[in-house]
């Protein structure tokens, strides 16, 4: 298991490897540790602005080698929002680092856990919560889909359908509250 320290360097690293690359107009912090230091189960959250006419891919493919290279990264995939792509890498010590990079004009803060450390960052639209109608609408599709799996004795199918319940009821619950719905953040 990584330890602080360790997290802390290739944190480091990591927006080392941002500012010097020439394709990089801004760099921010994201997530749990974007405005405080985390704790020891924190993993790294971390954003770039990318000029105009570069290819994100191309710039995940380079940072990819490199950080393999010098971190031993296990797997890594991608995940896709709007013009952004995540590329979330699982590190041999057990650390999580999140590399989100985005086109120029479309980097900026869509949420509170957003800290520009250099470059230009643009005013954005917050990202929405999930609307209680979907997410009630969603609930009982799921109940009745788990209801029919387990007249058909498919018992894993059906905790599948459960837990998305779960999912929205909790989520449900953050809405009314005023927290935020988004992947659990609002339950705790």
């Amino acid at each position: 298991m990584f330890t602080a320290e360790q997290r802390d360097h290739v944190r480091n690293r990591v927006l080392e490897v941002g500012r010097a690359d020439p394709r990089v107009t801004a760099g921010a912090l994201t997530g749990s540790m974007a405005f405080g230091d985390g704790d020891e189960w924190s993993d790294i959250d971390v954003a770039f602005g990318i000029a105009d006419g570069i290819m994100l891919d191309t710039v995940l493919h380079d940072w990819t080698e490199a950080l393999n290279r010098e971190f031993s990264v296990l797997d890594h995939f991608d995940l896709h929002s709007g013009s952004s792509i995540y590329r979330v890498f699982l590190l041999l010590s057990g650390l999580e680092v999140d590399v989100a990079v985005t086109p120029n004009q479309e980097f900026g803060a869509r949420g509170p856990n957003f800290r520009a450390l250099f470059g230009t960052t643009h005013q954005l639209e917050s990202t929405p919560q999930p609307s209680a109608s979907s997410l009630s609408g969603l609930g009982w599709h799921h109940v009745l889909h788990a209801r029919s799996c387990i007249e058909r004795n498919k018992r894993w199918q059906a905790e599948y359908w459960i837990s998305g319940i779960r999912d929205h009821a909790l989520a449900l619950a953050c809405i009314r509250l005023g927290e935020n719905a988004v992947y659990g953040r609002g339950v705790d």
